[in-house]
Formats: structure tokens, C-alpha cells, sequence
């Protein structure tokens, strides 16, 4: 029979305040129900863990900012590539550091560039090293320059020359200089003339002879 709850449900007949429960970390047993009901009804097996990823994507617009923080880092990373990039630019500027830490590669690869241009600058520092190295050129472009001054030498330093190279003059100038110390000249050989045109005085010395040893005579016309 039906399952009888208060409140609005989805399409599934799941009430959206126990999908919001899912966000202050609660797991109702009505889930379990929940879950059986649909697998009678469709013939779809699904495991509890998956009903509630599921349960989240259907109603991701109910989760208020708040809650999104609230989910544990497996709950953010079982959205999946497929899912994560369905979450309102204001439901991803709950996300915290730790959760943004924790991303998989290729579920960071899947935000929008809308997604990716709503994180702050200390969610943007929260990114890990690893996930650096994943950050598609469009997703790059997007942070504002004073956002991207703002990374730590590390994230800097864990970029490739094909990341550098798609950045903007504003973004290259707004380097610190430890950050553009950190670069090595393999890095820098990613930088056009134009990039190594918009490099402030300060900027230039604070390089050292090193990083001016891969540079080529185009870039630097």
C-alpha cells in the first residue's frame, strides 16, 4: 500500500523531509521501506546505500546549503560524475573544505564551470594536490584572478604547462610571488609572450635564473 507521510513527496512517493533528514546525517528506516516498495513495484534491486544516492539527485533542490554541508565525504563522492554537476551553484557553496578535499578526480572533472566559478577562495585552497593536476582549462578560466592568487604554492606548483598556458594575463598577474617561484621551468614553458609580458617588475624579480632556462625566444619577444 502507500507509504502515508506528512508533507510534500517525489515523484517516488519519498517525503522530502525525510530526504532532508539524509543531509543532518539521519537514516530513517523508512528508507528501508521506502526502497523496498520501489524495488516491487519496477523490479530495480537496489542496495539501501543506492536508494538514498538516488533519493538525493531526484530532490538535490530540496537540500538547503546547510545540509549539503552536512553529508559525509562518501555521500558527496556516490553522486558520481554523473550526478554531482546537478547540484545548484548555491548547494555548492555549502560544500566544505574536507568534502572538496576528499573529491575524487574525475568527479572534481565533472563540476560545471558555473560550479567551479561559485566556490570561494577557501574552498578553492581546499582543493587537493592531486585533484590540481584534473582541473580542465575551462574549469581553470573561470576562477576569478583574486581567487587565483589566493591558491597555496603547493596547488601553483602541482599545475602542468598546458593548465598554465590556458590561464588569463589577470590570473598570471595575480600570482604571489612565492606561488610563481614555486613554478619550475617546465611549468613556465607553458606561459605565451603574452602571459610573460603581463608578469609585474616584483614578479620577474623574484624568479630565479632557473626558471628562465626553459623559456623560448617566442615567448619572450
Amino acid at each position: 500500500g502507500a507509504v502515508m507521510a506528512r508533507g510534500h513527496k517525489d515523484p517516488d512517493g519519498v517525503p522530502v523531509e525525510h530526504l532532508r533528514a539524509i543531509g543532518a546525517g539521519v537514516k530513517p528506516t523508512f528508507f528501508g521501506v521506502a526502497r523496498d516498495r520501489i524495488r516491487a513495484r519496477s523490479g530495480v534491486i537496489y542496495s539501501l546505500a543506492e536508494f538514498i544516492n538516488d533519493a538525493l539527485v531526484r530532490t538535490h533542490q530540496a537540500l538547503r546549503t546547510a545540509q549539503v554541508a552536512a553529508l559525509t565525504t562518501d555521500q558527496v563522492n556516490a553522486l558520481g560524475t554523473a550526478q554531482l554537476p546537478s547540484l545548484l551553484t548555491s548547494q555548492v557553496t555549502g560544500l566544505t573544505g574536507t568534502q572538496l578535499a576528499a573529491l575524487a578526480t574525475d568527479n572534481l572533472q565533472a563540476l560545471s564551470t558555473d560550479q567551479i566559478a561559485a566556490l570561494s577562495s577557501d574552498q578553492l585552497r581546499a582543493i587537493s594536490l592531486r585533484d590540481m593536476q584534473v582541473l580542465t582549462t575551462a574549469q581553470l578560466q573561470v576562477i576569478t584572478a583574486d581567487d587565483f592568487g589566493k591558491l597555496s604554492s603547493a596547488q601553483v606548483a602541482n599545475l602542468n604547462a598546458t593548465q598554465i598556458g590556458a590561464l588569463s594575463n589577470e590570473q598570471v598577474l595575480a600570482l604571489q610571488t612565492d606561488n610563481l617561484r614555486a613554478l619550475k621551468a617546465s611549468q613556465l614553458q607553458g606561459l605565451n609572450a603574452s602571459q610573460i609580458a603581463a608578469l609585474s617588475s616584483d614578479q620577474i624579480a623574484s624568479m630565479v635564473e632557473s626558471q628562465f632556462s626553459g623559456l623560448q625566444s617566442t615567448q619572450i619577444a
